[in-house]
């Protein structure tokens, strides 16, 4: 049970971005302001880095040439675990839970609800067309050239 509110936890931050970004968007072409554009590109950016860039980084580092070989990295690994271990059976603590930081996304829900609230006030408007009077449009007849 634990482990899916971490889950769910976990994917609420890109959630709550893909909707800042959604309110944006929407926002932008209602009143056409292009303040809205740049609160749109910060909640795509974000939902980018959020779900994109960690399986880009992993990808990346898995083509990286180890410094150390896996065979000697894992005698590392087993090495500095067996300490910790007896250094902890020693001193007579018992073996220690894992801990897991969450991180629950406060700030960019406040800011997607001020967002919302600012842009379900701005009146619509509608995009401006070009009106051409009748003295400026160009005349029908054609131009003769001079000689």
């Amino acid at each position: 049970m634990t482990y899916y509110l971490y889950r769910a936890i976990h994917w609420l931050s890109p959630i709550i971005h893909a909707i800042g970004l959604a309110i944006a968007i929407r926002a932008f072409l209602r009143c056409r302001k292009r303040g809205y554009l740049v609160v749109a590109a910060y909640f795509a950016l974000c939902v980018f880095a959020i779900v994109a860039m960690p399986p880009i980084n992993r990808a990346l580092a898995a083509r990286r040439a180890p410094d150390i070989s896996t065979q000697t990295r894992e005698k590392i690994d087993q090495a500095v675990n067996e300490a910790v271990d007896r250094v902890l059976a020693e001193a007579g603590h018992p073996a220690v839970a894992a801990e897991m930081n969450i991180n629950f996304p406060f700030g960019p829900i406040v800011l997607v609800l001020g967002l919302w609230l600012i842009a379900r006030r701005e009146e619509i408007t509608e995009p401006k067309v070009r009106q051409v009077s009748p003295e400026a449009a160009p005349s029908a007849s054609p131009v003769e050239p001079s000689t």
